[in-house]
């Protein structure tokens, strides 16, 4: 679910990159406290959360300005998510014995660390570093499978990964038909275009637990790494055709 603003615009003047910029960050900030209070309040380490969020999104800014090898900056990405899930897994599970609330609970941790990646690439951009498309790309193609398969990894550690899938897709599914209900694109094709994305999150939600409870019975974790792994190159695969069709 990442928010893109250059889609529509091959160039954009500096001005207008750091708007936009500014309005996530003060949209960010002005919803953060609300979220905080939410996650607080059931045991969420939010502050650790958001360290470790930061600390990851720097790094990549690092690597990226270093131009290390992108299967290096995948690998550092997917541990630093592997992190980012191993310390709130305790919390996380402490929070509610109600699927429902645990569920949204996950949701709003991964919405905080992809907010944080949007303003980092924003950032990147408004530094002249990576062009506005090679901003799209990356958001869609790389942090948007990491992610967001990493939200459904830590809803199947904690038992509600359908529950969880079912309140990302459909959010995911509205905003998107909001978005550009009004840009000329037939609802219909927006309701089969956003079903099909509905079923993919499920399938890859499936194909997760498959090898995470294979990774149980077996008592092998590769298993686990493997079935999120292959969740994010069939999601980035899927992003990446899903733009290449748009383009032409």
């Amino acid at each position: 679910m990442i928010n893109t603003i250059f889609f529509e615009n091959d160039l954009l003047s500096e001005d207008v990159v750091k708007e936009q910029i500014n309005t996530i960050e003060n949209s960010f900030n002005k919803n953060l406290s609300n979220i905080k209070k939410i996650l607080i309040s059931h045991g969420v380490d939010i502050k650790r959360l958001q360290l470790d969020s930061r600390s990851l999104a720097n790094r990549f800014k690092l690597d990226v300005k270093e131009k290390k090898d992108p299967r290096i900056l995948g690998q550092d990405i997917s541990k630093g998510i592997h992190r980012i899930v191993v310390n709130q897994e305790k919390s996380i599970t402490n929070v509610t014995d109600n699927d429902m609330r645990k569920a949204i609970h996950i949701f709003l941790c991964i919405m905080v660390v992809i907010t944080i990646f949007q303003v980092l690439t924003l950032s990147l951009v408004a530094v002249g570093f990576i062009s506005e498309m090679s901003s799209f790309v990356l958001t869609s193609v790389v942090f948007a499978p990491i992610l967001e398969e990493a939200g459904k990894h830590i809803a199947i550690t904690q038992n509600v990964p359908w529950v969880y899938t079912g309140i990302f897709a459909g959010a995911e599914a509205i905003i998107y038909i909001i978005r550009y209900a009004y840009s000329g694109i037939p609802f219909i094709t927006l309701l089969i275009a956003r079903a099909v994305a509905f079923g993919l999150h499920f399938a890859l939600t499936y194909i997760q637990k498959y090898f995470y409870d294979k990774s149980v019975k077996e008592k092998d974790e590769t298993l686990a790494h493997t079935g999120y792994i292959t969740a994010v190159g069939l999601h980035a695969l899927y992003n990446t055709l899903a733009i290449a069709a748009v383009i032409k």
